[in-house]
């Protein structure tokens, strides 16, 4: 849990960062940021998930595991490493779109691969095939994959993945972002008002259907 609590500490970090790029419009900065990202999210994780894959049974030993289970637990514990690299990119891909304001399609698509996907493919291999420790774990990776894979698809397809030029905001809103970019001040003595125009930098991710929680400028 301490290494996906780290690198989704990057992955928020690398979101806020993203958001500010395409707040200022700066698509290609935005792309940047997402490689860098994935590197580091990817060679973090990757660099545990090889220990996991070379010395499991180094690391199980580690903790008080009786030694009757170290035949399930050495090749899960291969297995679990394997995945760290789908995994990684993932994660990435997830905080990418929802920097990039779309925070809709990657609950969308989790939902669709748990229920679809992850659990039929769990009950079919565990249960009617007889696989009871290691259909799950089978089912778990096949998830893993295509979620990674959809979040990677959805965001070569958005605004931060092609070359339009402009960032594209696309969750619903409570307030129209044009309007609030020239925003009404009172100045002056006889209160009279001017519109300054303001940067987007950062939107945050909706707590409500059609809302946000707070926009930087």
């Amino acid at each position: 849990s301490e290494m996906c609590i780290r690198d989704r500490c990057i992955g928020q970090a690398s979101s806020t960062l993203i958001g500010n790029y395409l707040g200022e419009k700066k698509i290609d900065k935005a792309r940047e940021i997402i490689i860098q990202s994935v590197y580091i999210v990817f060679v973090s994780m990757g660099i545990m998930g090889a220990c996991f894959i070379l010395f499991p049974t180094a690391i199980i030993s580690a903790f008080n595991v009786p030694a009757e289970l170290y035949a399930l637990g050495v090749p899960a514990l291969q297995f679990v490493g394997l995945l760290q690299f789908f995994d990684a990119f993932g994660i990435m891909m997830f905080f990418a779109l929802t920097a990039s304001g779309d925070v809709k399609f990657p609950g969308i698509v989790d939902v669709v691969s748990i229920w679809l996907v992850f659990l039929p493919l769990a009950y079919i291999t565990s249960i009617k095939w007889g696989m009871p420790f290691w259909g799950p774990w089978i089912a778990f990776g096949f998830h893993i994959v295509i979620f990674g894979n959809c979040r990677w698809g959805q965001l070569a397809a958005s605004s931060v993945g092609c070359d339009k030029g402009e960032a594209q905001i696309h969750c619903l809103q409570s307030v129209s972002v044009d309007r609030l970019l020239k925003t009404p001040i009172t100045s002056g003595p006889n209160g009279a008002q001017a519109v300054i125009d303001l940067s987007l930098i950062h939107i945050s991710e909706p707590t409500r259907l059609g809302m946000i929680s707070y926009a930087v400028f």
